[in-house]
Protein backbone atom coordinates (compact mmCIF):
# COMPACT_ATOMS: atom_id res chain seq x y z
CA UNK A 1 0.00 0.00 0.00
CA UNK A 2 2.73 2.22 0.83
CA UNK A 3 4.22 3.28 -2.56
CA UNK A 4 1.18 2.60 -4.74
CA UNK A 5 -0.85 4.91 -2.38
CA UNK A 6 2.05 7.72 -2.28
CA UNK A 7 2.06 7.71 -6.26
CA UNK A 8 -1.47 7.90 -6.18
CA UNK A 9 -2.12 10.46 -4.51
CA UNK A 10 0.88 12.61 -3.04
CA UNK A 11 3.56 12.09 -5.42
CA UNK A 12 2.70 15.69 -6.81
CA UNK A 13 1.83 17.00 -2.99
CA UNK A 14 4.17 17.87 -0.03
CA UNK A 15 2.57 16.74 3.45
CA UNK A 16 2.02 19.55 5.71
CA UNK A 17 0.73 17.62 8.37
CA UNK A 18 -0.59 14.55 9.61
CA UNK A 19 -2.97 12.95 12.50
CA UNK A 20 -4.27 10.09 14.04
CA UNK A 21 -7.84 10.15 16.28
CA UNK A 22 -8.42 8.54 19.41
CA UNK A 23 -10.46 5.67 17.50
CA UNK A 24 -7.63 5.22 14.81
CA UNK A 25 -8.66 7.42 12.20
CA UNK A 26 -5.87 8.80 10.66
CA UNK A 27 -5.78 11.83 7.80
CA UNK A 28 -2.91 13.49 6.06
CA UNK A 29 -3.35 17.45 4.80
CA UNK A 30 -0.40 17.80 1.44
CA UNK A 31 -0.15 20.64 -0.45
CA UNK A 32 1.06 20.58 -4.41
CA UNK A 33 4.51 20.87 -4.41
CA UNK A 34 5.48 24.28 -5.69
CA UNK A 35 7.02 24.10 -9.27
CA UNK A 36 9.46 26.58 -10.42
CA UNK A 37 8.44 25.73 -13.81
CA UNK A 38 5.10 26.10 -13.77
CA UNK A 39 4.94 29.83 -14.34
CA UNK A 40 3.17 30.46 -11.35
CA UNK A 41 5.24 33.09 -8.93
CA UNK A 42 6.51 30.99 -5.86
CA UNK A 43 4.88 33.90 -4.37
CA UNK A 44 1.27 32.71 -4.96
CA UNK A 45 1.37 30.27 -2.57
CA UNK A 46 -2.50 29.92 -2.81
CA UNK A 47 -2.28 28.74 -6.20
CA UNK A 48 -1.19 25.43 -5.12
CA UNK A 49 -4.17 22.80 -4.48
CA UNK A 50 -4.28 21.39 -0.94
CA UNK A 51 -5.47 17.77 -0.53
CA UNK A 52 -7.20 16.19 2.42
CA UNK A 53 -6.84 12.71 2.87
CA UNK A 54 -9.03 10.76 5.54
CA UNK A 55 -8.49 6.93 6.43
CA UNK A 56 -11.45 6.04 8.74
CA UNK A 57 -14.02 2.78 8.95
CA UNK A 58 -16.93 4.61 8.69
CA UNK A 59 -16.00 6.14 5.14
CA UNK A 60 -18.20 3.68 3.27
CA UNK A 61 -16.17 2.64 0.38
CA UNK A 62 -13.59 -0.91 0.06
CA UNK A 63 -10.54 0.90 0.66
CA UNK A 64 -12.35 3.52 3.10
CA UNK A 65 -10.20 6.40 1.84
CA UNK A 66 -11.91 9.74 1.20
CA UNK A 67 -9.67 12.49 -0.45
CA UNK A 68 -10.74 16.25 -1.05
CA UNK A 69 -9.21 19.13 -2.77
CA UNK A 70 -9.05 22.98 -1.95
CA UNK A 71 -8.01 25.60 -3.73
CA UNK A 72 -7.44 29.42 -3.48
CA UNK A 73 -6.09 28.65 -0.17
CA UNK A 74 -2.64 29.38 1.86
CA UNK A 75 -3.10 27.23 4.58
CA UNK A 76 -5.14 25.09 6.00
CA UNK A 77 -5.74 22.49 8.96
CA UNK A 78 -8.22 20.16 9.48
CA UNK A 79 -9.84 17.67 12.44
CA UNK A 80 -11.40 14.75 12.30
CA UNK A 81 -14.21 13.82 14.18
CA UNK A 82 -15.36 10.05 13.53
CA UNK A 83 -18.36 10.19 15.86
CA UNK A 84 -19.43 13.11 14.29
CA UNK A 85 -18.57 11.13 10.81
CA UNK A 86 -17.57 14.74 9.50
CA UNK A 87 -13.90 17.04 9.39
CA UNK A 88 -13.74 20.49 10.73
CA UNK A 89 -11.68 22.58 8.37
CA UNK A 90 -9.47 25.76 9.15
CA UNK A 91 -8.29 28.57 6.57
CA UNK A 92 -4.95 30.83 6.71
CA UNK A 93 -7.54 33.30 7.39
CA UNK A 94 -9.54 32.18 10.30
CA UNK A 95 -12.50 31.03 8.11
CA UNK A 96 -14.18 27.36 8.84
CA UNK A 97 -15.89 24.37 7.22
CA UNK A 98 -17.62 21.27 7.88
CA UNK A 99 -19.86 19.19 6.42
CA UNK A 100 -23.47 20.44 5.36
CA UNK A 101 -22.09 23.77 5.95
CA UNK A 102 -20.99 26.45 4.12
CA UNK A 103 -17.20 27.87 4.66
CA UNK A 104 -17.70 30.50 7.19
CA UNK A 105 -15.44 33.21 8.90
CA UNK A 106 -15.34 31.86 12.82
CA UNK A 107 -17.47 32.93 15.80
CA UNK A 108 -19.21 35.88 13.88
CA UNK A 109 -18.78 37.50 10.49
CA UNK A 110 -15.65 39.63 9.73
CA UNK A 111 -17.23 43.35 9.72
CA UNK A 112 -17.40 42.40 13.31
CA UNK A 113 -14.15 40.98 14.36
CA UNK A 114 -11.84 42.54 17.12
CA UNK A 115 -8.47 43.62 15.72
CA UNK A 116 -6.66 40.20 16.55
CA UNK A 117 -9.04 37.58 14.46
CA UNK A 118 -6.84 37.62 11.46
CA UNK A 119 -4.73 34.23 11.02
CA UNK A 120 -5.30 30.88 11.54
CA UNK A 121 -2.94 28.24 13.18
CA UNK A 122 -4.10 25.16 13.79
CA UNK A 123 -7.00 22.89 15.24
CA UNK A 124 -6.65 20.43 17.75
CA UNK A 125 -9.08 18.20 19.90
CA UNK A 126 -9.60 18.04 23.42
CA UNK A 127 -11.91 16.54 25.41
CA UNK A 128 -14.07 15.63 22.53
CA UNK A 129 -13.93 19.18 21.52
CA UNK A 130 -12.46 21.29 18.42
CA UNK A 131 -10.59 24.05 19.29
CA UNK A 132 -9.48 26.64 16.92
CA UNK A 133 -5.72 28.47 17.94
CA UNK A 134 -4.82 31.86 15.68
CA UNK A 135 -1.80 33.61 15.50
CA UNK A 136 -2.45 36.82 17.29
CA UNK A 137 -3.49 34.87 20.88
CA UNK A 138 -6.82 33.76 19.49
CA UNK A 139 -8.52 30.35 21.28
CA UNK A 140 -12.11 29.35 19.89
CA UNK A 141 -13.97 26.70 21.13
CA UNK A 142 -16.36 25.15 18.72
CA UNK A 143 -19.89 24.56 20.58
CA UNK A 144 -21.76 22.83 17.71
CA UNK A 145 -21.76 22.91 14.02
CA UNK A 146 -21.00 26.22 12.76
CA UNK A 147 -21.21 27.41 16.32
CA UNK A 148 -17.38 28.37 17.72
CA UNK A 149 -17.20 30.61 21.36
CA UNK A 150 -14.27 33.17 21.40
CA UNK A 151 -12.04 32.37 24.52
CA UNK A 152 -10.14 35.28 23.97
CA UNK A 153 -12.46 38.42 24.12
CA UNK A 154 -10.05 41.19 24.28
CA UNK A 155 -12.68 42.89 26.19
CA UNK A 156 -12.89 39.88 28.75
CA UNK A 157 -9.14 39.07 28.79
CA UNK A 158 -7.51 42.67 28.04
CA UNK A 159 -4.16 41.18 29.69
CA UNK A 160 -3.46 39.25 26.48
CA UNK A 161 -3.15 42.05 24.21
CA UNK A 162 -1.40 44.80 25.97
CA UNK A 163 2.12 43.75 24.57
CA UNK A 164 0.08 43.98 21.41
CA UNK A 165 -1.19 46.83 21.34
CA UNK A 166 1.75 48.18 22.83
CA UNK A 167 3.60 46.35 19.39
CA UNK A 168 0.99 48.15 16.74
CA UNK A 169 1.42 51.50 18.94
CA UNK A 170 5.44 51.14 18.11
CA UNK A 171 5.40 49.35 14.79
CA UNK A 172 2.07 50.11 13.45
CA UNK A 173 1.50 46.97 12.72
CA UNK A 174 2.16 43.14 14.52
CA UNK A 175 4.14 42.00 12.04
CA UNK A 176 7.59 41.95 14.44
CA UNK A 177 5.36 41.22 17.49
CA UNK A 178 6.33 38.17 19.62
CA UNK A 179 2.92 36.56 19.82
CA UNK A 180 1.05 33.63 19.24
CA UNK A 181 -1.15 31.49 19.56
CA UNK A 182 1.55 28.55 17.37
CA UNK A 183 0.56 25.92 19.06
CA UNK A 184 -1.46 24.44 22.09
CA UNK A 185 -2.93 21.64 23.97
CA UNK A 186 -4.74 20.47 27.13
CA UNK A 187 -5.67 18.61 30.19
CA UNK A 188 -9.68 19.90 29.77
CA UNK A 189 -11.44 22.83 28.38
CA UNK A 190 -10.53 24.41 31.89
CA UNK A 191 -6.84 23.35 31.67
CA UNK A 192 -5.50 25.03 28.27
CA UNK A 193 -1.92 26.14 27.41
CA UNK A 194 -0.89 27.87 24.48
CA UNK A 195 2.28 29.36 23.12
CA UNK A 196 4.10 31.07 20.44
CA UNK A 197 6.92 33.44 20.16
CA UNK A 198 9.12 33.66 23.87
CA UNK A 199 5.63 33.48 25.98
CA UNK A 200 3.13 30.54 27.53
CA UNK A 201 -0.52 30.83 28.51
CA UNK A 202 -2.86 29.11 30.72
CA UNK A 203 -6.23 28.93 30.70
CA UNK A 204 -8.62 28.13 33.90
CA UNK A 205 -11.77 28.26 32.20
CA UNK A 206 -12.05 31.97 32.83
CA UNK A 207 -9.22 33.54 32.93
CA UNK A 208 -6.01 33.50 31.03
CA UNK A 209 -2.46 33.79 33.36
CA UNK A 210 0.71 34.21 31.55
CA UNK A 211 3.07 31.85 32.67
CA UNK A 212 6.97 32.48 33.27
CA UNK A 213 9.82 30.09 32.01
CA UNK A 214 13.05 30.00 32.85
CA UNK A 215 13.73 29.51 29.07
CA UNK A 216 11.70 30.99 26.21
CA UNK A 217 12.06 28.69 23.02
CA UNK A 218 10.14 30.27 19.74
CA UNK A 219 6.70 27.79 20.68
CA UNK A 220 5.73 25.35 18.12
CA UNK A 221 4.88 22.33 19.86
CA UNK A 222 2.63 22.22 23.45
CA UNK A 223 2.05 19.10 24.91
CA UNK A 224 -0.13 17.99 27.87
CA UNK A 225 0.95 14.82 28.36
CA UNK A 226 -0.29 11.64 30.33
CA UNK A 227 2.27 12.08 33.16
CA UNK A 228 0.79 15.01 33.86
CA UNK A 229 2.83 17.48 33.08
CA UNK A 230 3.08 20.07 30.18
CA UNK A 231 5.92 19.93 27.47
CA UNK A 232 6.49 22.96 25.67
CA UNK A 233 9.33 23.53 22.49
CA UNK A 234 9.98 25.48 19.52
CA UNK A 235 12.66 26.53 17.12
CA UNK A 236 16.21 25.79 18.49
CA UNK A 237 15.10 24.24 21.45
CA UNK A 238 15.16 24.09 25.05
CA UNK A 239 13.04 21.65 26.05
CA UNK A 240 10.93 22.27 28.89
CA UNK A 241 8.69 20.74 31.46
CA UNK A 242 6.23 21.59 34.10
CA UNK A 243 3.05 22.72 34.93
CA UNK A 244 0.97 26.02 36.36
CA UNK A 245 4.03 28.13 37.79
CA UNK A 246 6.94 25.20 38.12
CA UNK A 247 9.00 24.48 35.52
CA UNK A 248 12.86 22.72 34.42
CA UNK A 249 14.56 23.07 31.34
CA UNK A 250 15.42 19.33 30.15
CA UNK A 251 19.09 18.62 28.47
CA UNK A 252 17.90 17.98 24.73
CA UNK A 253 19.78 18.99 21.40
CA UNK A 254 19.24 22.22 20.02
CA UNK A 255 17.22 21.00 16.83
CA UNK A 256 14.39 22.90 14.94
CA UNK A 257 11.15 20.80 17.13
CA UNK A 258 7.92 21.23 15.00
CA UNK A 259 5.74 19.00 17.27
CA UNK A 260 5.36 16.71 20.73
CA UNK A 261 3.27 13.04 21.17
CA UNK A 262 2.58 11.31 24.10
CA UNK A 263 3.16 7.39 23.00
CA UNK A 264 4.09 4.45 25.35
CA UNK A 265 5.08 6.60 28.65
CA UNK A 266 7.13 8.12 26.63
CA UNK A 267 7.46 12.21 24.53
CA UNK A 268 8.43 11.75 21.23
CA UNK A 269 9.95 14.65 19.31
CA UNK A 270 9.61 15.86 15.75
CA UNK A 271 11.95 18.15 14.28
CA UNK A 272 13.44 18.51 10.83
CA UNK A 273 16.36 16.20 11.25
CA UNK A 274 15.13 12.61 13.37
CA UNK A 275 12.73 11.46 15.88
CA UNK A 276 13.56 12.37 19.26
CA UNK A 277 12.14 10.14 22.38
CA UNK A 278 12.48 11.34 26.02
CA UNK A 279 11.63 9.36 28.75
CA UNK A 280 12.78 10.50 32.36
CA UNK A 281 13.38 13.88 31.05
CA UNK A 282 16.39 12.71 29.09
CA UNK A 283 16.44 13.03 25.22
CA UNK A 284 17.85 10.24 22.68
CA UNK A 285 17.71 9.92 18.90
CA UNK A 286 15.42 7.41 18.13
CA UNK A 287 17.32 4.65 16.11
CA UNK A 288 15.35 2.47 13.54
CA UNK A 289 15.77 -1.33 13.55
CA UNK A 290 18.13 -2.94 10.90
CA UNK A 291 15.53 -5.23 9.86
CA UNK A 292 12.57 -3.00 8.94
CA UNK A 293 11.47 0.33 7.31
CA UNK A 294 13.46 3.55 8.19
CA UNK A 295 12.02 6.57 8.28
CA UNK A 296 14.36 9.19 5.79
CA UNK A 297 11.73 12.44 5.64
CA UNK A 298 11.35 13.72 9.48
CA UNK A 299 8.82 16.90 10.96
CA UNK A 300 5.89 15.90 13.16
CA UNK A 301 4.74 13.21 15.71
CA UNK A 302 1.46 12.16 16.66
CA UNK A 303 -0.26 9.48 18.65
CA UNK A 304 -2.76 7.65 20.54
CA UNK A 305 -3.05 4.77 23.03
CA UNK A 306 -2.01 2.28 20.03
CA UNK A 307 -0.32 3.93 17.83
CA UNK A 308 2.73 6.15 17.31
CA UNK A 309 2.74 8.18 13.96
CA UNK A 310 5.26 9.98 12.66
CA UNK A 311 6.18 11.73 9.41
CA UNK A 312 7.49 14.33 6.93
CA UNK A 313 6.83 15.97 3.66
CA UNK A 314 7.35 12.96 1.79
CA UNK A 315 6.50 9.29 4.50
CA UNK A 316 4.36 8.77 6.85
CA UNK A 317 5.13 5.78 9.42
CA UNK A 318 3.59 4.23 12.14
CA UNK A 319 4.15 2.22 15.15
CA UNK A 320 3.18 -0.28 17.59
CA UNK A 321 5.60 0.08 20.58
CA UNK A 322 7.30 -3.38 18.38
CA UNK A 323 6.73 -3.04 14.78
CA UNK A 324 7.41 -0.07 12.46
CA UNK A 325 4.55 0.34 9.18
CA UNK A 326 4.96 2.68 6.00
CA UNK A 327 2.33 3.77 5.19
CA UNK A 328 2.94 6.32 2.72
CA UNK A 329 6.27 7.11 0.90
CA UNK A 330 7.86 6.61 -2.74
CA UNK A 331 10.08 4.09 -3.88
CA UNK A 332 13.40 4.59 -2.99
CA UNK A 333 15.09 2.54 -5.95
Amino acid sequence: MSQAFYEEHLSEYEIMYASISEEGDIQICAKEMIDDQSGRPPEAIEDYPYKIITFSEIVPTDDHLHASTWTGIKYLYSAFLPDEGRSVVLTDVFRVSERDTPIMDIGKPRSEWDDYTRMGAGLKVIDEQVFAAGTLRKIFRRDDVGEWTDLTDPDKHPNLFKRLKYLKKRDGNYGNSYAGFIDFDGFSDVDIYAGGRRDLWRFDGKRWHEIMLPEYPSINAVLCAADGYVYVTGRGGPVLRGREERWEVLDAPALDYKSLAWFDGKVWLGSDYELGVMEDGKYQRYEFPEDGPAQFSFFGVDANDDLLMSYGTEQVMLFDGKEWLEMAGPALY
